[in-house]
């Protein structure tokens, strides 16, 4: 895959990173949602999009993006956890709490997903 077809499906919109995945399978497996992790697991083991080739002795670093293909109401399920616990985790006055924009942020990944244009 050359580097411009990389970028583009990087930034369409459809990809998650692996960490993102990784995060979201560990707060599902706390919650016994064993369906939900067994399709995140599934899109770890098979729909990882092909890095651009490196130049030889270089270390690649970047992250691995995975292309999501659930329905709409899993990833609804998923944005509703991560709101449920942004919620939950809520600072008190004006300055919200660390775990508040970490859950928030996850919330705002799967959200797309949740409601396709």
């Amino acid at each position: 895959m050359d580097t411009a077809t990389y970028e583009e499906i990087i930034n369409s919109g459809t990809v998650l990173d692996g960490t993102t995945l990784n995060i979201t399978i560990k707060e599902l497996h706390a919650r016994k949602e064993a369906g939900l992790v067994a399709v995140l697991q599934r899109i770890l083991a098979h729909n990882a999009v092909e890095k651009p080739p490196r130049p030889a002795g270089t270390f690649d670093t970047s992250p691995t993006w995975y292309r999501i293909d659930l329905p709409a109401e899993s990833a609804a399920a998923i944005a509703d956890l991560f709101l449920a616990l942004e919620a939950e985790h809520a600072g008190e006055g004006d300055k919200p709490a660390p775990m508040e924009l970490f859950y928030g942020n996850l919330a705002d990944k799967w959200m797309p997903f949740s409601y396709p244009l």
